[in-house]
């Protein structure tokens, strides 16, 4: 768009395909992190669903920021077609089970490779 060359050693991809098409995607989910009461909510958003695992915070001094647990200490699951506003928590629903797992998954890898970008100090 700006006929600019992409700086050596960026990481990412370019939105460029969003700006000119409204309908294009770049990732297949959005992820948000937010704390609240000693755990930090980490959601994947996919245009149907959020899937939000609720991890324990816990201290380093080797790093900054806090370092989540491996495993969630509870989850949520919200279906924006019928539910557009997570009225209706479906984690552990027998019907959702397939799509639950594959959104813990995939908010399992994005923890993972953030933890790993975290600065030492």
């Amino acid at each position: 768009m700006t006929d600019l060359e992409t700086p050596t050693g960026t990481e990412g991809k370019s939105l460029a395909p969003i700006l000119q098409h409204s309908r294009d995607s770049v990732n297949e989910f959005a992820a948000t992190i937010f704390p609240h009461d000693k755990h930090w909510g980490v959601a994947i958003r996919t245009e149907r669903y959020r899937y939000i695992a609720w991890y324990k915070g816990v201290m380093t001094k080797k790093r900054s920021g806090a370092r989540l647990k491996q495993k969630p200490q509870f989850t949520e699951l919200y279906d924006y077609q019928s539910d557009p506003l997570e009225r209706t928590n479906l984690s552990r629903n027998p019907s959702y089970q397939e799509i639950e797992e594959k959104l813990a998954k995939m908010n399992q890898a994005h923890v993972a490779a953030t933890q790993n970008r975290q600065f030492s100090n």
